[in-house]
């Protein structure tokens, strides 16, 4: 009788710890709504989003055919057919790449990579959460962890030089 208590008791935790997660990693998918023929985001409805094609990504973002929105907001010059939703708050379509929504201006969408902790990099330049990190060299950075990053000449703490 103690086993099967046990084997229960840890079944319902993991299922409160999963749910916990999940409320966590995907709060904004759960704001996102449809019926046959609206979408609504937050209690509020999307103007003009097409709820035949609409697909809710990662992160806040979400597309129909023809849109691209992030938390219900429209991404105005986002390109919906080649629109993706990457990680960390990360998006991009052929064009333009975005941090929360941002388009992260000078970012290159082609050769944009993700690397982990925040910092990302296209051919020639670095971010940090969507912000230029001044002065880092794209071809030889590297992440190190815990907000720690270097390039051949520098080292940086959470997107800022530290490096004299």
């Amino acid at each position: 009788m103690n086993r099967f208590v046990c084997i229960m008791l840890f079944s319902l935790l993991q299922l409160c710890a999963d749910a916990q997660g999940w409320r966590e990693h995907d709060r904004h998918k759960a704001e996102y709504y449809k019926t046959s023929f609206e979408v609504f985001y937050g209690g509020k409805p999307l103007k003009d989003a097409n709820a035949s094609t609409f697909k809710v990504l990662e992160n806040g973002y979400a597309k129909d055919a023809f849109r691209v929105y992030y938390r219900g907001r429209l991404l105005k010059d986002a390109n919906a057919s080649a629109f993706k939703a990457i990680k960390q708050g990360y998006a991009k379509d052929a064009f333009r790449v975005y941090y929360h929504g941002k388009h992260i201006k000078d970012a290159n969408a082609s050769t944009f990579k993700l690397l982990k902790e925040g910092y990302s990099k296209d051919s020639f330049r670095v971010f940090y959460r969507g912000e230029l990190v001044k002065g880092a060299n794209a071809s030889t950075f590297k992440v190190d962890g815990h907000g720690y990053a270097k390039d051949n000449f520098r080292a940086f703490y959470k997107g800022k030089c530290i490096s004299k």
